[in-house]
């Protein structure tokens, strides 16, 4: 069974192994929001994906590094 995430164990020999982000996200009671990407298509995806989970840029960093304001991306702008 492919593996998309371990976690390691505080012993530094445990690894606890998880199939999907959800799966991670149930065990671990996370409470953020993801995004996983699995595709050829990565880079369309990706954009794709950060119009619902990625936050937008406030207006004043989006000025200070030349993007319109509330531009979502996931990544590097």
């Amino acid at each position: 069974m492919p593996t998309l995430i371990g976690w390691g164990g505080g012993n530094n020999v445990t690894v606890t192994r998880y199939d999907s982000v959800t799966a991670f996200q149930h065990a671990t009671n996370a409470t953020w929001t993801n995004t996983a990407v699995v595709s050829a298509g990565y880079r369309a995806l990706v954009r794709y994906a950060s119009d619902w989970s990625a936050k937008p840029i406030p207006p004043d960093v989006a000025a200070a590094i030349g993007v319109p304001a509330g531009t979502r991306v996931v990544g590097t702008v």
